[in-house]
């Protein structure tokens, strides 16, 4: 390969300004946060993602499944329906619909049915796994996102799974989740 008279100027001219560069640009730490681990950070804070906790009595008392899974979708309504929440991680605004809920609740076990609370949380703090194509080939969707999330429910570990449809206008909406121990 040949270099020309033009490239070898192009050349030179690059080397000498990263080299000017590098030669003048001081490093000083103390402008340079890091958390406890050594990890660059903004703000010289724990990078360390906080985990959701719950108790396990967020949603009150109930007398069977059947009254929990009402008292959840109450509280969906009340508190997440309609609302956006940025995943960390991505930067992405997950929405929360009703549909979404009703989704994680019809059939969820008793314990992944108190974790609806946390939604805001979980959704803040997951981790995108994978993104997956439509399993419906909607043609309005871009696909679904698989996150992972760690929680914290009645002092047991657990790990939650939330799907996100993400759609071709932009919008994400969380579809549902289900939890195993961590």
């Amino acid at each position: 390969m040949r270099i020309t008279a033009k490239q070898r100027e192009r050349i030179n001219r690059l080397f000498h300004r990263v080299m000017f560069i590098s030669a003048n640009d001081e490093w000083k730490e103390d402008e340079h946060k890091r958390d406890e681990n050594g990890r660059f950070s903004s703000s010289g804070e724990s990078s360390t993602p906080k985990i959701p906790t719950l108790k396990g009595n967020e949603l009150g008392r109930y007398k069977d499944i059947k009254e929990l899974r009402s008292k959840a979708r109450l509280y969906a309504l009340e508190h997440l329906a309609g609302k956006k929440f940025k995943n960390e991680s991505t930067g992405n605004e997950i929405s929360v619909a009703m549909g979404g809920v009703k989704h994680t609740i019809v059939g969820a076990s008793e314990e992944l049915i108190k974790t609806i609370p946390a939604i805001p949380e979980i959704l803040e703090t997951a981790k995108l796994l994978k993104t997956e194509p439509d399993k419906n080939d909607d043609p309005n969707s871009l696909g679904v996102e698989i996150y992972q999330a760690k929680l914290m429910i009645e002092n047991q570990n657990r790990e939650v799974i939330i799907t996100v449809k993400h759609w071709k206008d932009g919008r994400r909406y969380y579809d549902h989740g289900y939890m195993k121990k961590a």
